[in-house]
């Protein structure tokens, strides 16, 4: 580890890094080196990719009924890492979804929502609902007829719910 006064950059740095590599090499307890425990991180680092690659995208998106089907195929076929970009979306919102009810499901089995934290079970509830709805009109936009009979279907299921 370098000292300070060895490194010009971390000379520049207006931080106590010797505290910050004491902070970082604090053992972990137990509990936290399972893998089971990272989900919720996934999930947080996958909005952050939706949110990026969602931004690039409404670049170029036509939310019109004439020409939401041609601006998708604009963006995949003409415009510059399109193809990509979209791809990288559209993966990152199934895994997502995934990633969400891997999520729910370790919090459920493992009792992390009793003894005071059922506020945080509820808020979770909340954005669960809050992320399908969103992944719901995502794939509504494309206007074709996979997303048209998809919203076709997914109508006609919540119109008999009670």
């Amino acid at each position: 580890m370098p000292t300070r006064e060895e490194h010009p950059f971390l000379r520049a740095i207006p931080i106590d890094i010797e505290g910050l590599y004491e902070k970082v090499d604090e053992p972990l307890p137990h509990s936290s080196k399972k893998w089971w425990w990272c989900w919720g991180g996934v999930v947080g680092l996958l909005f952050l990719v939706q949110a990026v690659t969602g931004l690039l995208l409404a670049f170029y998106y036509r939310a019109e009924p004439a020409t939401a089907h041609q601006s998708i195929q604009y963006i995949t076929e003409n415009a510059r890492y399109g193809w990509l970009i979209r791809s990288i979306h559209q993966w990152g919102a199934t895994f997502m979804v995934i990633a969400l009810f891997l999520h729910m499901l370790r919090v459920f089995v493992t009792g992390s929502y009793r003894d005071g934290r059922w506020t945080t079970w509820v808020a979770g509830v909340f954005l669960l609902g809050t992320t399908l709805g969103l992944a719901f009109t995502g794939y509504s936009l494309v206007y074709d007829q996979t997303s048209y009979w998809a919203v076709t279907v997914t109508g006609n299921i919540l119109a008999q719910v009670p």
